[in-house]
């Protein structure tokens, strides 16, 4: 009985322990991914945020015409998970001030000149997310693309409530 304890004393303290993410080195994760209601991705019991962007809380829009009133729902999470197909591959580069790990997502491209598409430059295409200053470039340009063609919380019908943008000041 003291062998057995031993043993898994021992399992616990060497089992698996989730390594620590250096922001110099990315981590690669990878795995089928579940969508988060918040937009975040959990990957084998792992929480990720896709870094630099910003998934404003989105409700739904109603418009009224001759038709009669439809209403569409801009739920991000239901979005994700209509272009998450098969795995999602993450390079992760640190961790928020709430302690979940950020990277930048990737799933499965459309055609062999883009073999990957990234999942945060797809939002902010989108117009479901908007660029933070310490995103890529790239994202900046498709956020100014969603703007000028108004494109989801650039529509002007749908926007994101002020406490939603942190305190990212460029909107």
């Amino acid at each position: 009985m003291r062998a057995l304890t031993v043993i898994l004393v021992t399992l616990l303290v060497l089992g698996p322990h989730p390594k620590p993410i250096d922001a110099a080195i990315p981590q690669r994760l990878e795995g089928l991914a579940l969508v988060n209601e918040d937009g975040s991705l959990s990957i084998g019991g792992t929480q990720v945020r896709l870094a630099g962007i910003l998934i404003p809380q989105l409700g739904t829009l109603c418009i009224e015409d001759y038709r009669g009133t439809s209403c569409s729902d801009f739920n991000v999470r239901r979005r994700l998970e209509r272009k998450i197909s098969g795995f999602v591959h993450c390079n992760l580069y640190g961790r928020g001030p709430d302690g979940v790990a950020q990277g930048v997502c990737t799933v499965e491209g459309r055609n062999r000149f883009r073999p990957r598409q990234d999942l945060g430059a797809w939002l902010v295409a989108q117009g479901l997310a908007m660029a933070l200053r310490t995103a890529p470039a790239e994202y900046e340009a498709l956020q100014q693309v969603a703007k000028a063609n108004r494109t989801g919380i650039w529509s002007g019908s749908l926007m994101p409530q002020i406490d939603d943008w942190g305190d990212d000041s460029r909107f």
